[in-house]
């Protein structure tokens, strides 16, 4: 495989982050949620299951037996994740064994299979990628610490991140080892690359691709789970 190529399913890890505790869910585990008698988890892994020869997926430790439970099946491997992101994506990290990999979220359901191909395809072609949507040009954007203003920032400028992500293994690899000699602790996993020196390529995203983060966004997505 020559790195303009795009990575074919067998090249291809899938890391499925489901560890979160959901405390903006009223301390309900995301990743388990309920829909038309499918999990988000489980969602996720079918969703991913077209572009990828391995799937391994985090949870918290008290979730390991319901999170074999629910992606029983689906060929998919359940490890026990971290307290942060970070530290869930470095647990999996460590037991992928293909060249590149996919990062998505367990509360992503809407995610077509289109974009898993489109950030693969842009990963191999610079090492890492992510879907992006631009920001809204409705508002002025700033910069805030506590509650001074300061500084403001160009919209064009400004882009939302989502998953699916994609990365070559090694890179990604890199990065980590960075952060961990470091110490550093970052939100995301596109910033702790960014932080490492890599580039990533943005590739557009979807409005349909939402994140289930608050109860309102079960409540609206819960219709369209639904049979």
């Amino acid at each position: 495989m020559t790195a303009a190529s795009k990575p074919a399913p067998r090249d291809v890890t899938a890391l499925i982050l489901g560890a979160g505790s959901g405390a903006r869910m009223g301390n309900r585990a995301k990743a388990f949620l309920e829909a038309g008698g499918t999990t988000l988890l489980r969602r996720a892994v079918a969703l991913v299951r077209p572009c990828c020869a391995e799937i391994l997926v985090g949870v918290r430790s008290e979730d390991i037996k319901r999170g074999r439970k629910a992606v029983a099946g689906l060929d998919a491997t359940v490890v026990e994740g971290g307290a942060t992101r970070q530290l869930t994506v470095a647990a999996l990290l460590s037991q992928a064994t293909r060249d590149f990999v996919i990062i998505h979220d367990s509360v992503r359901p809407f995610a077509a299979v289109r974009l898993f191909q489109a950030v693969l395809a842009a990963a191999g072609e610079s090492g890492a990628a992510t879907l992006s949507l631009p920001a809204s040009r409705a508002d002025a954007i700033g910069l805030a610490k506590g509650d001074e203003l300061i500084a403001a920032l160009a919209r064009e400028s400004i882009v939302f991140t989502q998953t699916p992500q994609a990365y070559r293994r090694d890179l990604l690899l890199d990065a980590y080892r960075k952060a961990e000699a470091g110490g550093w602790d970052e939100q995301s996993t596109t910033g702790l690359v960014t932080r490492a020196g890599y580039h990533i390529r943005l590739v557009p995203g979807d409005a349909e691709n939402i994140k289930i983060t608050y109860p309102e966004d079960w409540e609206a997505a819960q219709p369209l789970l639904s049979p």
